[in-house]
């Protein structure tokens, strides 16, 4: 979230969701409800899901409601983290049970770690946040935080390390200025996709399109829930 970050121009919140082919009626929902996600979550608390995705995910959103400073800010991130769930969780293949990742994932995510898995989902997250500074102003006066606070609560609640801010700052923030919000999701992709590579294991390839509908339909529901307030 940067003032630079505007020259981006993703797409408007009003038209995120046509853009990813998702004329539906917008509902508060990301996927499912925040509440139900992170209940379903506690409940899926072993197996290969969690422990390649679904820990990442309960480390982000208790550090994420640690720093909050509203419950919009809480759910700003909560909603970031579980997109990134379900993007890696469809990425790596798991099936779903009542909405949920079960089973096994695909042969080359065996090898991965929630190493990998954690780094992949922080660049959803960067990704994500790269596209809601385009309403900078808007979200940092729903909380009163100027944007160091901002990016110190959400680094803080997605464990950023200095390999993360590199990549936010040298190459994914840059790909946005300079080649649009296509562009970026273009550079996230191909981030995810290295992320997730291990010498154990085969590519797991990553469409820039389905990185791109994932972000529009998270940064959608951040956006048009604060437009309410």
């Amino acid at each position: 979230m940067t003032g630079n970050s505007r020259t981006c121009n993703p797409p408007s919140p009003e038209c995120a969701r046509t853009h990813s082919g998702d004329t539906t009626p917008w509902k508060e929902e990301t996927p499912i409800p925040v509440i139900t996600f992170l209940r379903d979550l506690v409940s899926t608390a072993k197996g290969p899901y969690h422990r390649l995705i679904g820990y990442n995910t309960r480390r982000f959103c208790g550090r994420a409601a640690q720093k909050a400073v509203s419950a919009e800010h809480k759910r700003a991130m909560f909603v970031v983290a579980a997109g990134a769930d379900a993007f890696l969780a469809g990425l790596l293949g798991f099936a779903t049970d009542k909405g949920r990742p079960s089973g096994t994932p695909i042969p080359e995510a065996k090898a991965l770690t929630r190493q990998h898995t954690g780094q992949a989902m922080r660049i959803y997250a960067s990704t994500a946040l790269i596209v809601l500074g385009m309403e900078k102003d808007h979200l940092l006066g729903a909380t009163g935080l100027d944007e160091a606070q901002w990016m110190h609560r959400w680094c803080f609640a997605f464990e950023y390390q200095a390999q993360d801010m590199r990549l936010f700052n040298e190459v994914l923030l840059p790909a946005c200025q300079q080649q649009g919000f296509d562009g970026l999701t273009e550079v996230s992709a191909k981030a995810i996709g290295d992320a997730l590579s291990c010498t154990e294991s085969g590519a797991i390839p990553v469409d820039a399109e389905a990185v791109r509908n994932a972000v529009l339909h998270d940064v959608s529901a951040i956006l048009n829930r604060n437009n309410e307030g």
